[in-house]
């Protein structure tokens, strides 16, 4: 299947002065690869075509949030390759979010549940599939093998050693497709943006069970008040970093990663003399509602 991302775009950006001179920081900038699909999003969803067609289902069902970049990449792809698409959308709205217009306009279908109809939905996908006999069902994030497996092909961006690559989690998919791909020596350390976030370990280790989990760590201490939360320190640093390396960081997930590097580094918990590689998983539509306090 053709890509549509620019895989030309996506480069390893030295971040020179951000850490102490003998810690050495690059960052791979999935962000630039396409303007909708970024970062991560087309690894996940590239191999989705190939497994509706192995399963005979002619159109797909999702799940996510308001601000969900799962389901702004996801609306994008099905309106380009022309495949019936529907969200079913935790929460109810007086008014759509930027993220849920943008995924209505491209054609898809939203449904709105409440809390515990959507957590009883992704806690058991069997509910659904009877609904939509004809829909492949994609969990929330794109959370499957293909998904794991199409993320895995980042890893081959990385084309310097390091000590430690660092990355932003979510669902947990593309951590694990790290985890598999980078050599066992890399430390793979995952900032999740969650309150309590480490209960993904055990989703994760689902994905790895031949993989030495010392090799990989999973922080939560670093979510700024809880997913999706925004205070004016995390808007400032955004801010100080893109007009210092000219870097635009999403508010949801890779501006916390990047503090939590930056206080890991002073606070000794990642030794001096390493290099680190963060991945820079996109989402940048994320921060359409705090556009005015942004200088980028």
């Amino acid at each position: 299947m053709a890509t549509i991302i620019n895989k030309e775009a996506i480069i390893l950006q030295a971040v020179e002065g951000f850490l102490p001179t003998n810690t050495s920081l690059d960052i791979l900038r999935l962000d630039l690869c396409h303007p909708i699909v970024s970062g991560n999003k087309w690894f996940k969803l590239k191999g989705l075509q190939e497994a509706m067609r192995a399963q005979k289902k002619t159109s797909i069902v999702s799940f996510g949030g308001a601000w969900s970049n799962h389901l702004v990449a996801l609306a994008y792809y099905a309106h380009h390759y022309q495949i019936p698409c529907k969200a079913i959308v935790r929460g109810h709205y007086k008014e759509l979010s930027p993220s849920l217009i943008f995924a209505q306009e491209q054609g898809m279908e939203l449904e709105f549940v409440t809390t515990n109809q959507y957590s009883e939905f992704k806690n058991d996908l069997k509910v659904v599939q009877p609904q939509y006999p004809d829909a492949y069902i994609l969990p929330e994030g794109g959370n499957t093998e293909v998904g794991v497996e199409g993320a895995g092909a980042i890893a081959s961006f990385i084309t310097k050693s390091y000590d430690y690559v660092c990355v932003s989690v979510g669902s947990g998919t593309t951590f694990a497709g790290l985890r598999r791909a980078l050599p066992a020596a890399t430390h793979l350390l995952g900032f999740v943006p969650m309150k309590q976030g480490a209960y993904l370990n055990k989703e994760i280790a689902c994905y790895l069970p031949e993989v030495d989990p010392s090799t990989y760590t999973l922080i939560d201490a670093y979510h700024f008040g809880g997913f999706g939360k925004c205070p004016p320190e995390l808007i400032d640093f955004m801010n100080s970093f893109y007009q210092n390396y000219g870097i635009p960081l999403d508010r949801v997930y890779t501006a916390k990663m990047m503090m939590g590097i930056e206080d890991m580094v002073q606070s000794a918990q990642i030794t001096s003399s390493t290099s680190i590689a963060a991945i820079h998983t996109g989402g940048l539509q994320g921060n359409q509602s705090i556009n005015a306090e942004l200088v980028f």
